[in-house]
């Protein structure tokens, strides 16, 4: 019995065998496809799109918001009734004469059975897989809804696998009202298989799923009913080490069919835990894979398809009083709880330490970019020896041999790298040395200055990396106490520095807080004169406020607008321009979309910085398409930019930037992570 579910947002196969023993019927899963992002909300967007093309007109947020609520409820009437030959759609204005405002036009019948079946439900060959694009067309709300709308294509990739062929169908969620829907994908079925399933009855589609929750709670409170039995439908690997000529090991964790409440353990002697050391466990799952066992040792090739990549948990396990990496021979243990969910724990084996691993399930692994430049190794002798240096230089009680100026090349020296090469598992011990240093600063402004600018150097961008959070709360005691030689300008620029390096680290009061001490500089209030400041230090103050993506809207507002002002009287440098970039992009680099400026703010920033030439890579970062509409600037202004773009230098990289394509890099400037070490490896590697 194949269930098919289809809902508002989300679409879900799933895969149940019926047996029967006498008067008795037993339900087992043996299938469950993947949980996609594609549902009846499509096919409003899609209407609501069919619309607004007829209309001619461009709407607003508010008007689209109401166009898509008409179009779901025409979109039921149509289906539903086949008499109803069309359903009016009205668009009401904006401003003071609503009435005079007001569009209309309809959807036809047939237009919505067009999109409908041939868009969503189209009649499609056995194994043909969805169709993969760069971006989707729903993409609303920056939300990752899968590419190909084509509902029957993710069903035929979902059955061919398995190689099964339904009996029967059972309907779910209120996509599936409409009987001409139902109706369409048995069609489709029969034409794959040569035979047509059974449509079971379900009289209430979008009442289903609580019912079903309901009566489960039910059976489990009673013991009385029948529940769907098949236990958990992936399998889980643990990876082991690292990857090796395109391959890696992995342990099975917990096999396919693992039943709820069912606790397991893997006691293999060669099974060792890294501790006091920056590590990664990476968790895989496989929904076909159902011949490995408990316990069994698997070799995969990177990328192997037949593999889906969770977000991996990255730890600093903590072992012992002497902080070296130790290896320590450990039990793995797994429980799948009643409501679903996957407790995985690691337990010493010498001694009574158990480290519970807590992998976010719902969250998919970031993918990584084709080409990746390969981090540069530095050895501990040599990191030991650059710590070394850091404290002989900030030791606040001794003279220190080594002036603050020669620091940089010492550490540069000390590991045979340039500063820029320093790779993430180097800088941050090196970031820890200097924190706990950090009172040797005080010894004079060259060694204030000298500190803030290889410590933000190492910490930036202020998350990433285990032990961040941390080191940011340490960081955060020398705001409080604030710049030990404030009467040296030089001091002061790079303390602003510092503080825009690591603002992503800071968590929104603490941004708050930085702001409120800088606005009082960069936004003078009623009739003061703004203050006379040395034009570097104001200029870094700046771009630590532009940093600060957790700010409110209308602080960024009033920041962007001061700085558009200053731009459009001539008294600016590359560093306003980047500014203004940050402020208004349209992709942020840690913030969440709803503190996106507004399209209108960011075009009316971007119209006037058309006017200025060497502003091709803020315009490129402000117009950036997202395809998301509530971010996305009016299709007049990105036309502008485009045409803007074309004739500048750099063309080719400005207008990747701008449709989406290519990361900014050039306006970030930093290099920001890199893949950590197994935290779990077998003794003979």
């Amino acid at each position: 019995m194949l269930v098919c579910d289809v809902g508002g947002g989300t679409s879900d196969f799933s895969l149940i065998r019926v047996a029967r023993s006498g008067d008795l019927i037993d339900f087992t899963r043996t299938a469950v496809g993947k949980h996609l992002l594609l549902g009846g909300d499509n096919l409003d967007l899609t209407l609501a799109w069919l619309v607004e093309t007829k209309l001619g007109a461009k709407l607003s947020i508010r008007q689209r918001s109401g166009l898509r609520r008409q179009c779901s409820a025409a979109k039921e009437r149509l289906l539903n009734d086949p008499d109803l030959a069309a359903a009016e759609i009205t668009v009401l204005g904006s401003g003071s004469s609503l009435i005079g405002k007001t569009l209309r036009t309809e959807i036809r019948r047939e237009e919505a059975l067009e999109l409908a079946l041939d868009g969503f439900l189209p009649f499609t060959e056995p194994g043909e897989a969805p169709k993969e694009e760069a971006h989707s067309l729903f993409r609303e709300l920056g939300l990752p809804y899968v590419t190909d709308a084509a509902i029957t294509r993710h069903l035929n990739a979902f059955l061919e696998p398995l190689g099964a062929t339904p009996d029967a169908i059972l309907f779910n969620g209120g996509f599936f009202i409409p009987a001409i829907l139902r109706e369409r994908v048995a069609d489709v079925v029969e034409r794959w298989y040569g035979r047509r399933p059974e449509i079971l009855e379900n009289s209430e589609l979008d009442l289903a799923v609580a019912r079903g929750a309901a009566y489960y709670s039910y059976v489990r409170s009673t013991g009385s009913g029948i529940l769907v039995r098949g236990g958990l439908p992936r399998t889980y690997y643990i990876a082991l080490g690292d990857a090796r000529d395109g391959k890696f090991s992995a342990v099975t964790l917990v096999p396919r069919g693992t039943e709820e409440g069912a606790a397991i353990e893997i006691d293999n002697d060669a099974l060792q835990l890294v501790a006091n050391r920056p590590v990664s466990f990476r968790l895989y799952s496989s929904l076909t894979r159902s011949a490995d066992k408990l316990g069994d040792v698997v070799e995969f090739a990177v990328g192997d398809t037949e593999l889906h990549a969770h977000a991996p948990l990255h730890a600093v396990i903590r072992f012992g009083k002497k902080a070296e990496e130790r290896l320590i021979p450990v039990r793995l243990g797994a429980r799948l709880t009643e409501i679903g969910t996957l407790e995985t724990w690691c337990e010493s084996k010498v001694s009574d330490n158990r480290w519970n691993l807590a992998f976010q399930l719902r969250k998919q692994a970031a993918e990584q970019p084709a080409e990746r430049k390969a981090a540069a190794v530095v050895s501990e002798q040599a990191l030991q020896s650059a710590i070394a240096s850091i404290e002989e230089v900030f030791s606040p009680n001794a003279k220190s041999p080594i002036a603050p100026e020669e620091l940089p090349a010492r550490l540069e020296q000390a590991m045979g790298l340039g500063r820029n090469s320093w790779p993430l598992s180097a800088i941050r011990p090196l970031a820890d040395a200097f924190l706990s240093a950090a009172a040797g600063r005080k010894k004079s402004p060259a060694f204030e200055i000298r500190w803030l600018n290889l410590a933000g150097f190492c910490l930036r961008p202020g998350f990433g990396y285990p032990g961040d959070d941390f080191r940011i709360e340490q960081a955060r005691r020398l705001y409080s106490g604030g710049i030990a030689h404030a009467n040296q300008v030089q001091c002061e620029i790079d303390w602003w520095i510092f503080w825009g390096r690591v603002a992503g680290g800071l968590n929104r009061n603490q941004q708050a807080d930085v702001y409120q001490r800088l606005s009082g500089f960069l936004l003078p209030r009623g009739n003061k004169k703004p203050q006379r400041i040395n034009a570097a230090l104001l200029r870094e103050m700046w771009r630590a406020a532009a940093s600060l993506e957790l700010l409110p809207l209308g602080a960024k507002t009033e920041l962007g607008d001061a700085l558009v002002k200053r731009i459009k009287a001539g008294d600016y440098k590359e560093s306003e321009l980047w500014s203004v970039s940050r402020l208004g992009a349209r992709q942020l680099f840690y913030g969440p979309i709803n503190l996106v400026v507004p399209p209108a703010t960011a075009a009316r920033w971007a119209e006037a910085l058309l006017k200025i030439a060497a502003a091709g890579d803020a315009l490129a970062a402000l117009g950036r398409r997202t395809d998301d509409p509530t971010r996305d600037l009016p299709a007049a202004t990105r036309q502008a930019i485009r045409t803007k773009l074309e004739a500048m230098p750099h063309a080719a990289r400005l207008l990747a930037v701008f449709d989406g394509e290519a990361e900014d890099d050039r306006a970030l400037g930093r290099i920001f992570g890199e893949e950590l070490p197994s935290g779990l490896v077998l003794a003979a590697q």
